[in-house]
């Protein structure tokens, strides 16, 4: 690639298909960053992007599907299925967006292994025969609940591409032993989300009263989407073993990605009913700090992990 002169700039399409949660709070901190660097980022992600009213770049809502037939309807059973038209319903736009504006590199934010799968399969050459770079930032060198067919997806993935990121030198070791055909990843540590930082938009003791949090009540904070590798089951057990006079309140905010009743059960178990608050659907950005608000202390008892945008 030819060195950009000063009147031109970078060009950068970044995906990010989602349109929430962490991995679309971290593309948009890189959108502010780069912008602010002097490149011109360009975000292509879902039609319902929760950002879309703060960011200052470009973006493209080019996965169409979410927020329509599924909100509308209440359709969750096939929630998955929409989600998986709404990936491929994007591949089209982006390719013609490709092809129109030409830019400099093309950045894929992995997150899903079918999204990650699709774009390494009809984005990635289809760019890469234009000259444009094609850089991929792996969060998770490997899913979190890995099935064998992963091993596949992901070995094609960073073959294809020209250039990965990874947030630790961890990272970047196990990537070499996964895929020691590819050169060696950049490693660039996590960044912050001081954008959801709205202290003193909401005091303290606002926040405690309507979640019924009395003054004397220390609060344990778990927040982000419930996972079976996030360990949400051993918080339950070890706060089980506090002393019943102890004034305190468990926290959970997440949206379940999966059946929340074994944890249901487990607090039963350990006489935690009265102790528990639960609001168990997913956070929107403007509200986030008002659980931070109101807690004492965040608890991550993560039974596996590379980095995480809560920490």
């Amino acid at each position: 690639m030819e060195e950009k002169t000063k009147s031109e700039t970078l060009r950068i399409f970044q995906v990010e298909p989602l349109g929430r949660g962490g991995i679309a709070h971290y593309s948009y901190c890189l959108n502010c960053a780069l912008l602010k660097a002097g490149a011109t980022p360009t975000l292509i992600t879902a039609n319902d992007y929760e950002l879309r009213t703060e960011a200052a770049f470009e973006v493209l809502e080019l996965f169409r599907l979410r927020k329509t037939l599924i909100n509308r309807l209440g359709l969750k059973k096939v929630g998955k299925l929409f989600k998986g038209l709404s990936l491929v319903s994007g591949l089209f736009p982006i390719r013609k967006k490709i092809k129109t504006d030409m830019p400099d590199v093309i950045h894929f934010q992995g997150s899903l292994p079918f999204a990650d799968w699709l774009f390494s399969r009809f984005i990635f050459k289809y760019g890469q025969k234009r000259g444009i770079k094609i850089l991929y930032t792996a969060h998770n060198v490997l899913p979190h609940e890995q099935k064998p067919i992963h091993n596949k997806i992901y070995s094609y993935i960073y073959k294809q591409a020209d250039a990965i990121i990874v947030h630790s030198k961890e990272n970047g070791e196990d990537l070499a032993q996964f895929e020691p055909e590819h050169k060696p990843a950049h490693v660039v540590p996590h960044g912050d989300y001081t954008f959801l930082n709205k202290e003193g938009t909401v005091k303290r003791e606002q926040a405690r009263e309507k979640f019924g949090i009395e003054p004397q009540e220390k609060v344990i904070l778990f927040f982000g989407a419930i996972r079976p590798y996030k360990g949400l089951d051993n918080l339950i057990n070890a706060c089980g073993s506090i002393s019943d006079d102890a004034a305190f309140k468990i926290l959970i905010v997440g949206n379940p990605l999966e059946d929340f009743a074994k944890y249901d059960r487990l607090i039963e178990k350990n006489g935690l009913a009265d102790k528990v608050i639960k609001v168990l659907e997913y956070v929107p950005t403007n509200q986030i700090s008002e659980f931070f608000v109101a807690s004492d202390m965040l608890v991550l008892p993560y039974k596996e992990t590379y980095q995480r945008g809560v920490i």
